[in-house]
């Protein structure tokens, strides 16, 4: 047990220190530490090999470091999601405004022909 400890404290220092920058940095950091077959996952399946009366203390500092693994990552995300949703509400609005404006134009033109058809010696 000992020795997963210091290869999870090893594996914090690095996440702790890795900079991530950019979408393919991102990804190479989710397969190494978060994919099928990264460290995560492999610290896991260790588990098996802890004595069953440290399964309870180890499960909680290996969620603790899975959950350090994955906020990383997503803090990794955010900028570049930042970019696109300013990006998409700018493309929404200009949706919604020309949407709009033909909406208010037939809504125009309705009222027209109704009130035409009421009134038809006013026209």
């Amino acid at each position: 047990m000992e020795e997963l400890l210091e290869k999870l404290d090893t594996y914090r220092k690095e996440i702790i220190d890795t900079e991530i920058s950019g979408a393919d940095a991102a990804e190479a950091y989710r397969i190494r530490f978060l994919g099928t077959k990264g460290i995560v996952k492999n610290l896991f399946q260790e588990m098996k090999n802890v004595p069953a009366d440290k399964k309870k203390e180890f499960g909680q500092i290996l969620n603790e470091f899975k959950q350090l693994a994955e906020s990383k990552y997503e803090s990794s995300k955010e900028p570049i999601n930042d970019k696109r949703s300013t990006i998409n509400d700018s493309c929404v609005h200009a949706r919604t405004f020309s949407l709009s404006h033909k909406i208010n134009y037939r809504k125009q033109a309705v009222s027209l022909k109704v009130f035409i058809s009421i009134n038809p010696k006013r026209t």
